[in-house]
């Protein structure tokens, strides 16, 4: 990031706006101030599908192992390494989450 002085201002790739301190629009800044590309709505649109498509798969086959006699130790075993991926997922989930910064424009 720099700050230049008259008209004669050229800033990194990517880079806009005073002391070229924001990304241009389609980027977002990193951890490391860097202006890196976002993801398109139809990549994040097919993630979620996929997910979906898992979750509504996995309902049934709980359903089949939980009304199964034979089933019952495997079954146990299934739901707490659910349980744990789930935990893991979510542990991502949230690490990522809490690594966005939204700068809200000051009225």
């Amino acid at each position: 990031v720099g700050l230049c002085v008259g008209d004669d201002c050229s800033c990194t790739e990517h880079r806009q706006g005073f002391a070229c301190g924001r990304c241009s629009t389609g980027y977002y800044t990193d951890n490391d101030d860097n202006c890196e590309t976002c993801g398109s709505v139809v990549q994040s649109v097919a993630i979620f599908g996929v997910k979906m498509a898992m979750v509504m798969t996995a309902i049934p086959v709980f359903h089949a192992f939980l009304n199964n006699p034979k089933g019952g130790k495997f079954m146990a075993t299934y739901m707490v390494s659910t349980a744990v991926v789930s935990f893991a997922n979510f542990l991502q989930e949230y690490t990522f989450l809490i690594s966005i910064d939204i700068a809200l424009p000051i009225p």
